[in-house]
C-alpha cells in the first residue's frame, strides 16, 4: 500500500474533525510527519479523571487504513502507563480485530477516552485509586506544559494554561493585599 492513501485517508479525517469538533478530543498532526497524529483528550465528567488534560501519541503506518495504528498515552494518569504501547482492540496489538471504517482522528481517541473510564484491564494498563487518579488529573496540564512535544504541538494550550496561572496568582495577591486593608 501507498503512504498517499494514507494520507489522503488521515486529510479527510482532519477535515471532518474540523468540522465536527468533540469537546473533549482535539487531534493535530505532527507537521514533520503527516503519520503521527497527537491527541488531548478532557477528562469525562463525573469521572477521577474529570478536569484532567490527557496528551498522547497515535502512530499511523503507511497502510492505513488497512492496518492499525499504535496508540500511546503521554500524561501520566492512572490508568496507562506513559509512553507505552497499549494493547487494545483497535491497536496495532489486535490486528485481527481492526477495521479500516475506524479512523485515527475519531474512533480511536473516543474510545480510548471510554476505555479510560471503564475497570478493563490490558497490557499498559495500571490500577490505581481513584484519588490517585483525581490527583493526575489535577497535575496533568502542568505536566503537558513540560513535554517539549505537547509545547510544540499544543502551544495555544501552553500559553492558555500559563495565562490561567498568572490570573490565578494575581487573584491571590489581590486578595492577600485585601485582607490586609
Amino acid at each position: 500500500m501507498s503512504k498517499a492513501i494514507a494520507v489522503k485517508r488521515l486529510s479527510k479525517e482532519y477535515k471532518d474533525v474540523q468540522k465536527n469538533p468533540d469537546k473533549l478530543i482535539e487531534v493535530r498532526f505532527d507537521e514533520d510527519n503527516m503519520l503521527n497524529i497527537y491527541y488531548l483528550l478532557t477528562g469525562s465528567p463525573d469521572t477521577p479523571f474529570e478536569g484532567g488534560t490527557y496528551f498522547g501519541c497515535i502512530k499511523v503506518k503507511e497502510n492505513y487504513p488497512f492496518a492499525p495504528p499504535s496508540i500511546m498515552m503521554l500524561t501520566p494518569n492512572g490508568r496507562f502507563l506513559q509512553n507505552t504501547r497499549l494493547c487494545l482492540s483497535m491497536s496495532d496489538f489486535h490486528p485481527e480485530s481492526w477495521n479500516p471504517a475506524w479512523t485515527a482522528t475519531r474512533s480511536i481517541p473516543m474510545a480510548l477516552l471510554s476505555f479510560m473510564n471503564s475497570d478493563e484491564r490490558s497490557s499498559g494498563c495500571v490500577n490505581t485509586s481513584d484519588e490517585a487518579k483525581i490527583i493526575y488529573a489535577k497535575k496533568s496540564m502542568e505536566w503537558n506544559c513540560q513535554n517539549l512535544i505537547f509545547k510544540r504541538v499544543f502551544a495555544d494550550k501552553v500559553k492558555e494554561y500559563q495565562n490561567q496561572k498568572d490570573a490565578e496568582k494575581k487573584n491571590k495577591i489581590i486578595k492577600k493585599d485585601t485582607a490586609k486593608k
